[in-house]
């Protein structure tokens, strides 16, 4: 049962509305008649530039983009609000969408779609669950594929209530209205066709099924700590050459977490400077230096402005959300779909991405000299090293290299803690992480010793925070380089004011490196009567954040600037040796 059959003279005149809605879409972008941001534009450039291509195995079919779109509107209604129960109607911008992730198909198989995996970013109530829910429908129950199973998966299964409603309201509303069977309780969230094995299913973060999946919709991406739902059914799907995986998602805050990381891989992808043609991207955003003022920046955001977006209640909320920061951000972020790091925090994301994140080869460091810093965390938690590079002629920058470590055995747990992937850092090499129930310090010390070799390291900055039993159990070599710092907040002050002064002023990098950058956006600040900074977790999320690699960072670059032209330097001069 692949849906509602209509007229040929009805699917004529359906067929002849969405080109016509496609190419006014495609016309408004290139005018710029449609305010478009520049990942909105870029996605159009790479539609019209693939269509000219001849030196590959793909080709867009119409006939293939008219099966998706007319299945969803000859079958699907409008879930909520206003137009409940009426006929789905889509936008010129949504036509486009649906059209070129599924009009892509190989010219010697049209079964074998080009889009494998889709990565969907768009701000609040632009009709994300809607057509999100509209394509796991299809691909369950119009896809002409027997017994589809389709999954709609989320952090948890009240994450993924707002999709998985829209999908099984979609069709429960029209003509699959007593066709379908809906389960929607705490534990289970399900839809099946009658007299079939298809269905479209809700699952979390820690799915108990999720094989051979025809389809996965993986909802609010922003919100997941790490990979592990993805992996878990992407790797299921292998077997499936027209399975599809189409992620949607908003902005959000945690920057180095996965969803980011997936949309800077999409943005290089648009820019070009990445290849993957099988992947499907649509990203609507502001563009960089945007105001938050600006009606035009909204639009950039907000397809549907006009739509289910209404101008005047944006405006309102503007209004509103501008008197605090921090309902600016949450502005920013649902409303603008902007990427944003917190908004109580000591640092500025925005100058730290743009200026301190500068790609450097750490090849070219060996042998050159450096300064550690070293913070010593509780056994079963963070511990932070870090080295600073000064620059060899003017121009360069302070360059600085970041390991991480946390217990083998606390991986899993810190993960779903933090909501950071951490099994990918600990892959990538950003992070060390031993078996056991603690920081393996003999491993923290074979590190040091093999940097020892690597480069030039003069001199390492360490808190005296179980300092001396570190020091005891990876042998007396660590005291001929080590030496105390102190963390008081009237020692702290200067270093901080120090690395901050760095940072803003774009004279210092870290490489990009993700764990760094999230551990800067954590760093809160506190200021007492005498002008005395310290640098604090936020006292609401302490428990999801961690400054450990600040910390070492500023501890390392004061070192490095302190230390820094005056010869082989005796650690007895300048710190409390220990």
């Amino acid at each position: 049962m692949s849906g509602k059959r209509i007229s040929a003279e009805l699917r004529s005149r359906m067929e002849a509305r969405q080109k016509e809605l496609f190419e006014r879409y495609v016309n408004m972008v290139l005018s710029g008649v449609r305010k478009a941001g520049l990942s909105e534009r870029l996605k159009v450039d790479r539609h019209i530039n693939d269509l000219e291509r001849t030196d590959w195995e793909w080709t867009f079919s119409w006939k293939a983009a008219h099966k998706a779109l007319v299945w969803m509107q000859a079958n699907l209604r409008f879930p909520s609000g206003l137009c409940q129960g009426k006929a789905l109607v889509l936008e010129g911008w949504q036509v486009f969408d649906i059209a070129t992730l599924f009009g892509w198909v190989s010219k010697h198989d049209p079964r074998q779609r080009r889009f494998t995996t889709g990565y969907w970013q768009v701000a609040r109530k632009n009709g994300k669950s809607t057509i999100g829910g509209g394509v796991a429908d299809f691909l369950a129950f119009g896809d002409d594929y027997p017994d589809a199973r389709v999954y709609i998966a989320a952090s948890s299964l009240e994450q993924c209530q707002e999709s998985f409603s829209a999908a099984s309201n979609m069709l429960t509303l029209g003509w699959y209205q007593g066709k379908v069977i809906v389960s929607d309780t705490k534990n289970n969230k399900q839809i099946d066709l009658i007299k079939s094995k298809a269905f479209v299913k809700g699952i979390s973060a820690n799915p108990k099924d999720g094989k051979l999946p025809h389809g996965l919709l993986l909802d609010e991406y922003h919100q997941h700590p790490d990979k592990k739902l993805y992996n878990s059914i992407d790797s299921g799907r292998v077997a499936d050459p027209t399975a599809m995986m189409l992620i949607i998602t908003t902005a959000g805050t945690e920057l180095g977490g996965v969803c980011h990381q997936e949309y800077e891989k999409c943005k290089q992808i648009l820019m070009g400077a990445e290849e993957s043609d099988r992947y499907w991207i649509s990203i609507y955003e502001p563009d960089e230096g945007d105001k938050d003022e600006d009606p035009v920046s909204w639009e950039k955001a907000n397809p549907n402005m006009g739509v289910s977006v209404n101008t005047g209640m944006l405006m309102d909320r503007y209004d509103k959300c501008k008197l605090t920061e921090s309902d600016l951000v949450d502005f920013r972020i649902k409303n603008m779909d902007k990427w944003v790091m917190g908004s109580t925090r000591w640092a500025s994301m925005d100058i730290w991405l743009e200026r301190c994140c500068d790609p450097f080869n750490a090849d070219e460091l060996i042998g050159r000299t450096c300064y550690g810093g070293l913070d010593l965390s509780s056994t079963s938690d963070f511990t932070a090293f870090v080295l600073t590079f000064p620059p060899r002629n003017e121009g360069e920058k302070w360059k600085q290299l970041y390991m991480f470590w946390v217990p083998g055995d606390n991986v899993v747990a810190l993960s779903r803690q933090l909501r950071k992937p951490l099994q990918d850092w600990i892959a990538k090499g950003m992070m060390r992480a031993p078996q056991g129930p603690v920081v393996d310090y003999l491993d923290v010390g074979n590190f040091i010793k093999n940097c020892m070799e690597v480069y030039d390291l003069r001199l390492i900055a360490c808190d005296s925070w179980k300092l001396e039993l570190f020091a005891s159990k990876v042998g007396d070599w660590f005291e001929t380089i080590a030496a105390k710092f102190s963390q008081s907040m009237k020692s702290m002050t200067l270093p901080i004011d120090q690395f901050k002064e760095a940072y803003l002023t774009g004279m210092i990098t870290s490489g990009g490196n993700p764990i760094m950058t999230w551990m800067m956006d954590c760093a809160d600040s506190f200021t007492d009567s005498n002008g005395n900074v310290k640098l604090i977790k936020p006292k609401l999320e302490r428990t999801k954040t961690r400054i450990d690699g600040v910390i070492a960072g500023i501890m390392s670059y004061n070192t490095a600037v302190d230390n820094e032209g005056q010869g082989n330097l005796d650690a007895k001069e300048a710190f409390v040796f220990f």
